[in-house]
Parts: C-alpha cells; structure tokens; sequence
C-alpha cells in the first residue's frame, strides 16, 4: 500500500511549537496523527481510550469498594 504525501505550510511558531509536541525520532506526520486523534476523542464522546473502556468495563462500574 502506497501512501500518498502532501505539502502543507505553517508559520514558523506553529512549526517549533509542534516541533516541541514530538520525541526525537518522530516525523511531523506522527505528531499532526496524534493531534487528530486526541481531537477526535474530545469531540466524539461515544470513543473510548483503553483506560476509560478498562475502567468503564471494572464490576460495579469503575467504582471502588473502600
């Protein structure tokens, strides 16, 4: 499967800022992926992070017996 690329541009503030957002190693499109998802997960509530389904999921709904 071949991924097709595409330019886009920002202003430098917007560069470093995301810059900051990545760990060495990671490519702007990891780190533009990670900004989508963590978006996503705000504006959709019916998506569950695996902590939020594990926890969801826990007998007596998540609550704890103490």
């Amino acid at each position: 499967m071949s991924t097709k690329l595409k330019h886009i541009t920002v202003s430098e503030r917007n560069y470093h800022n995301l810059k900051r957002l990545g760990s060495a190693g990671d490519s702007f499109n990891n780190v533009v992926t990670e900004i989508l998802k963590q978006k996503a997960l705000q504006t959709s509530p019916s998506l569950e992070t695996p902590a939020q389904s594990a926890e969801t999921h826990k007998p007596n709904g998540g609550e704890s017996n103490g």
